[in-house]
């Protein structure tokens, strides 16, 4: 769990298995949520499809250790299954929502005209 100075948190929640509708399964029983006093807001949960990517994937789990700032951001890497990607690292913003920052199939600009992959 991550606290910040504002009074809200970040935290990674397993769900009890065979709970909710549709029922909880391993495929889908952990999340990510932000919070405070007043309740829980999820972000991302396995299971689902992968925000920004368009190959299939869907979140297979999350990876430590999370960032969360005192604008109630949070930065997070994740695992992919389902598709060419395997992991990502993604940002959250209470405005802006989920966005997909970077994956192992991307390629990055160190320097002009130099370009390497990701891993």
């Amino acid at each position: 769990m991550s606290l910040n100075n504002s009074g809200k948190f970040l935290v990674q929640i397993t769900l009890a298995m065979g709970t909710g509708a549709p029922a909880v399964t391993a495929v889908n029983d952990v999340g990510l949520w932000t919070g405070d006093e007043s309740g829980l807001t999820l972000i991302m949960r396995e299971g689902q499809a992968a925000p920004g990517m368009l190959g299939g994937e869907t979140i297979a789990s999350f990876t430590s250790p999370y960032f969360f700032n005192d604008k109630n951001q949070a930065l997070f890497s994740v695992n992919f299954t389902g598709g060419t990607a395997t992991k990502g690292i993604y940002s959250y913003d209470p405005i802006q929502g989920l966005t997909l920052q970077l994956t192992d199939v991307d390629t990055l600009e160190v320097q002009p005209g130099v370009f390497k992959a990701s891993t």
